[in-house]
């Protein structure tokens, strides 16, 4: 089964590697065992020029079921994906 762990906010001055160790982090501190993750998402929050900060959700396969998971955490069907389609516009609308 496939999860997504959402939420995870880093400074601006990170690695990649730093998402990923947070990320099972958080899926360790929830009691689930998940391998293979993936950045999935990465946007910016920059609401507050004081606190301007990396938002990321990230992917991995989880071994077993999911009794219950954090707020940050959700289950997604694997055959599912979590490919979005592409919008197609054949004309410029002016």
């Amino acid at each position: 089964m496939q999860i997504v762990i959402e939420n995870i906010k880093m400074p601006i001055n990170h690695k990649l590697e730093d998402v990923i160790s947070a990320a099972r982090g958080i899926v360790r501190s929830d009691c689930i065992s998940a391998k293979n993750f993936k950045i999935y998402k990465q946007s910016i929050d920059a609401r507050r020029k004081s606190n301007i900060h990396y938002v990321y959700a990230v992917t991995a396969e989880a071994d077993g079921k999911i009794i219950s998971a954090g707020k940050n955490i959700r289950a997604i069907q694997s055959d599912a994906g979590l490919n979005i389609p592409k919008c197609n516009i054949p004309q410029k609308p002016v």
